[in-house]
């Protein structure tokens, strides 16, 4: 793993150095988008930031509004993560904009994931529900199926939330074989240990049993670090059973 993002960072910076000495700002934003997204995967947000920062002024430079809603939709991310979420809705807000205009309905889809999935983060779960749909209907209308699986695990999430479990099983189940499609494990076994909420909520031990070693198996194959977040929603949902449903309610 640490060997492949060597080499894939090595490629990048080589690449940079190319577009630089020619001059070609919205290249140099699109190469510096993905080093930041290698930083951002290693969990090196810090290093990340500048990159992000230098980019997206790149690409306003050089008028590349597709590069630039990219590069502020992973900055809402890293918002996100550091559970800034007032910025991360403006930036999420901004993204929209652009990809309206630009007639992105891909775009608008991530755009509209990102609003709805912070809107359920504050508890606002009528505007988290309105975005969410939006974002489905375009991910469903353009067949974007990356997009389209982790709308469902927001939807299922929602459910879950609202308590509506019928809604919740019904949008997990959906989503778990666009997720696989992903080659992600991390997402998977999130959506799995939900799925696992969710059939615990309606007194399905058995199948709630059954998604717990999936993803159990799952973590098994995951990098230590990336194991790690995994496993301890795991052992939360192991240990404390019916309370865990209860817990994740509370949480969102």
């Amino acid at each position: 793993m640490h060997g492949q993002r060597d080499e894939a960072t090595a490629h990048y910076e080589a690449a940079l150095k190319v577009f630089r000495e020619s001059d070609d700002s919205v290249a140099v934003a699109y190469v510096l988008h993905n080093l930041a997204q290698l930083r951002l995967d290693s969990g090196d947000e810090a290093a990340a930031g500048p990159l992000l920062e230098e980019a997206l002024r790149l690409s306003r430079q050089g008028n590349g509004r597709r590069v630039e809603a990219q590069l502020l939709h992973r900055l809402g991310q890293t918002h996100v993560n550091r559970g800034d979420h007032e910025a991360a809705l403006e930036v999420y807000g901004q993204v929209l904009e652009i990809v309206q205009l630009i007639g992105d309905y891909t775009g608008e889809a991530y755009a509209l994931h990102g609003l709805g999935s912070v809107r359920l983060r504050h508890g606002e779960t009528k505007e988290a529900a309105e975005a969410l749909h939006r974002a489905l209907a375009c991910a469903e209308a353009n067949d974007e199926r990356l997009i389209m699986g982790r709308t469902l695990v927001a939807l299922g999430e929602l459910g879950l939330a609202t308590s509506d479990t019928g809604e919740a099983l019904a949008h997990l189940r959906r989503a778990l074989p666009l997720i696989r499609l992903m080659n992600a494990p991390a997402e998977e076994a999130e959506a799995l240990v939900m799925l696992h909420a969710a059939h615990r909520a309606v007194g399905d031990s058995e199948a709630a049993e059954q998604t717990l070693a999936q993803a159990r198996e799952l973590a098994s194959s995951m990098p230590p670090e990336a194991a790690e977040p995994v496993l301890l929603r795991l052992r939360e949902a192991e240990e404390e059973g019916p309370a865990f449903y209860v817990k994740m309610k509370a949480a969102e």
